[in-house]
């Protein structure tokens, strides 16, 4: 029950429709109310209330294994594409989390904000949260400020009181969070968890209680992006949990097509180097057959990671080298590649080099390390970072396909 103006309403959660028992007996104030909550609805819903999700615009951005549709349906209590599971799982639409797994620069935080963008255009019946984004939230007061953005923005949709003051710990939020999802009542909600990786250890604790808290409301579900598959630990998570692995990207000539093609395009998460880059093409301004001629320039050396291939491009416009040089541009994106995930590149980087003589595919046994001088220790960094991850069934690691072809 929400006060609001002097009256009172009680959500019924039955998709929009509500019983209003107003403290005044007015006809005006009976027209004033339906038509605010009519306007309200109608500015959520529009006229496509029944329709499925269309694809929001797809800038650079290339679908893989994980479709955006599939996505959508399961997060408003759906199966997703008949004989097309996602992960191979048939029992996946069961699962309330899923986490997309994937190495540094792989594109998860892309397909969660065009997963998002799609669900905003045509979201019946479904309530989104914004993005929660761990590399900017990395504290209870900041999780608050982030709750009381959602709550404004499910003001715009449905008649929501304001917050009431809590301690501001995560796992206080998390109930707060759950208040929010039931005035929604019998529709779903939504939330997605970008850069796990990023939050302190003590951190992620904390975003593990609300996230375990939030799936207390019977209709949420949560995608979370991250890179190392074994690092939840909350038991609640792990038994909704669904992995799903983003593979490496099959096409990445077409990925440099679009970036040549797509120049500041606001809406998008972009990285930092990428206003760079964005004026390195106009300065250039390229010909079409100038854009082709640097797709086919770079195309031995692309790689299945995204990331490394926009540093790729940058590097290619910035100091134009003949092919046969281009060697140098990979030992550059090397180095900054692992500057992103926070390696020192002096210790790291001939360590990378070790394994790739071990296995040019980069596959390697446990008991390879310990004999070529590989820390135990110095591995378990780079499988937090996402960088080298176990092979399933076996006692073999394999290092990301990318880091791979930029060695070799």
């Amino acid at each position: 029950m929400v006060h609001l103006e002097g009256l009172w309403y009680v959500s019924r959660g039955d998709g929009g429709q509500f019983d209003i028992d107003p403290l005044v007996h007015s006809v005006a104030f009976h027209v004033l109310v339906c038509l605010f909550l009519s306007r309200a609805y109608s500015r959520r819903y529009g006229d496509h209330m029944d329709s499925d999700p269309s694809p929001a615009p797809q800038t650079y951005y290339v679908e893989r294994n994980l479709r955006i549709d599939e996505f959508a349906r399961w997060a408003k209590g759906g199966r997703g594409g008949e004989g097309d599971p996602p992960g191979g799982n048939p029992n996946g639409a069961s699962m309330r989390l899923r986490s997309v797994i994937g190495p540094p620069g792989g594109g998860k935080s892309m397909f969660l904000r065009q997963l998002h963008a799609t669900l905003e255009i045509h979201s019946s019946p479904l309530f989104v949260f914004p993005v929660l984004s761990l590399k900017e939230v990395n504290d209870s007061e900041l999780l608050w400020r982030w709750l009381e953005k959602a709550t404004e923005e499910a003001k715009e949709h449905r008649l929501y009181g304001p917050l009431q003051p809590h301690d501001h710990t995560a796992y206080e939020i998390g109930i707060a969070t759950v208040t929010l999802c039931h005035t929604w009542g019998a529709n779903f909600q939504l939330l997605l968890v970008d850069a796990y990786e990023d939050a302190l250890p003590s951190w992620k604790q904390e975003i593990e209680q609300f996230l375990a808290e939030v799936l207390n409301a019977p209709h949420a579900r949560i995608v979370l992006t991250r890179r190392d598959e074994y690092a939840l630990e909350e038991a609640r998570l792990r038994w909704e949990e669904e992995v799903l692995r983003l593979e490496p990207l099959s096409s990445p000539a077409e990925q440099i097509r679009r970036r040549l093609e797509m120049v500041s395009a606001p809406a998008w998460p972009r990285e930092d180097m990428e206003g760079e880059l964005d004026q390195l093409i106009k300065d250039a301004n390229l010909t079409i057959n100038a854009r082709e001629g640097i797709v086919r320039d770079l195309m031995n050396i692309l790689t299945p990671n995204p990331y490394i291939n926009l540093l790729l491009l940058r590097h290619k416009l910035q100091n134009p080298l003949p092919v046969k040089a281009h060697k140098a541009y990979k030992d550059a994106c090397l180095t900054e590649y692992l500057a992103r995930v926070k390696l020192e590149a002096k210790v790291y980087l001939p360590l990378l080099q070790r394994i790739t003589a071990i296995n040019n595919l980069g596959e390697f046994k446990g008991s390879d390390y310990g004999g070529h001088g590989i820390e135990a220790s110095r591995l378990e960094q780079l499988m937090a970072a996402g960088i080298v991850n176990p092979v399933p069934g076996t006692q073999r690691y394999q290092l990301e396909p990318a880091i791979v072809s930029l060695i070799n």
